[in-house]
This record gives structure tokens, C-alpha cells and sequence, in this order.
């Protein structure tokens, strides 16, 4: 579970948007006081909720890939090859 959360959180993406959210709420804090500050603050939430939920899903998803992977037996059939019938 936890590489799931650092595979989420590596992509620099999230950086970008968590970096803006915390320059906007020194900013707006600092210029609006407490009420500008939340406005960032929310996005840095949304984000961190964001990231939680598709490092959830990941996990399961990889979960369930490797359930269906242990379900898949190597079968042995006999097949008939040329024209003489050989197996």
C-alpha cells in the first residue's frame, strides 16, 4: 500500500499543483487574512485526498491483477501436427 501512495506522489504533476496551492495560501493569507489562506489550504486537501484515493485504487486494482494471475494454470493439450498424424 504504501509504494502505491509514493508511485502516486512521485508524478510531478502533484508537485506543481501542491506548490501552487501553497504559494497561493502564503499570498492570500498574507494580503486576506485566514479567509484568503483557506482557499489554498483547501486545494492542498482536495490533492492529498485525491492522491489517497488513486493510490487506493491502484492497490486494489494490482490486488486483484495478481489474484487472477495465481488462477491461470499452464494446461497441457495434445494437438495434431502434419499429415501423418504425429502428436
Amino acid at each position: 500500500m504504501l509504494e502505491s501512495i509514493q508511485q502516486a506522489a512521485s508524478d510531478k504533476l502533484w508537485w506543481i499543483v501542491l506548490g501552487s496551492a501553497a504559494v497561493l495560501a502564503i499570498f492570500d493569507g498574507f494580503f486576506e487574512g485566514l479567509e484568503g489562506a483557506l482557499s489554498g489550504i483547501s486545494i492542498i486537501v482536495a490533492t492529498i485526498f485525491i492522491i489517497s484515493v488513486t493510490s487506493i485504487a491502484d492497490y486494489i486494482k494490482d490486488k486483484r491483477f495478481v489474484q487472477l494471475q495465481s488462477m491461470i494454470a499452464d494446461e497441457l493439450i495434445t494437438v495434431i501436427r502434419g499429415k501423418f498424424g504425429v502428436t
